[in-house]
């Protein structure tokens, strides 16, 4: 092997190795930016406020939607089929009820700020049950939901104290719930 022939081939490791660093410092920096945004917003952060729109197109603030001590929001879709296994819950409206929690599914308006969706088939009666409420698709972007189901619970003041996605079922979000709930009471 000639000097050349050495030389060449000790740069061409220095290259791959400092390419390898570099790829590995792209990924970190990637992963960093990105991670927070599949997170939801942060635990004890104010949640950005919105304006809302029930099935009859009476606007809803969002003081009038923070009405309890615990405020469960859930980012979804009728068109979803996770979505729907929370929405029809009667183990979630039950919780819901017995604990005193307000809670809301919030659909993506095709309309904007104004209007509502064709809903009536997931109308029910008496407390404790998901109010399906409709949002600003911008709405979806300030709270970070890059899917659905996602949930956030929020207490009167619009604080978050709890938030991620719950494609698991209803079963997930009623343990956040409790765990939320356990924290509060302390």
């Amino acid at each position: 092997m000639t000097d050349f022939q050495l030389i060449s081939f000790i740069l061409l490791w220095v290259v791959i190795l400092i390419e390898g660093v570099l790829l590995f410092l792209l990924y970190r920096h990637v992963g960093l930016v990105y991670i927070n945004r599949w997170k939801g917003l942060p635990q004890g952060s104010k949640a950005p406020e919105f304006s809302a729109f029930d099935p009859q197109g009476e606007k809803l603030s969002f003081e009038n939607i923070l009405m309890t001590n615990l405020n469960l929001l859930i980012f979804g879709s009728l068109s979803c089929p996770s979505c729907n296994n929370l929405l029809q819950s009667e183990e979630l409206t039950s919780y819901l009820a017995t604990n005193s929690i307000s809670g809301y599914f919030l659909i993506n308006s095709d309309k904007g700020n104004s209007g509502s969706y064709p809903i009536e088939t997931y109308k029910r009666e008496g407390e404790g049950y998901l109010r399906i409420l409709t949002i600003a698709a911008d709405t979806f972007r300030s709270y970070l939901v890059k899917g659905t189901p996602f949930v956030y619970i929020l207490n009167r003041q619009g604080m978050v104290l709890a938030g991620g996605g719950v494609g698991e079922g209803p079963d997930q979000v009623v343990k956040l719930l409790g765990q939320v709930s356990q924290v509060n009471v302390k």
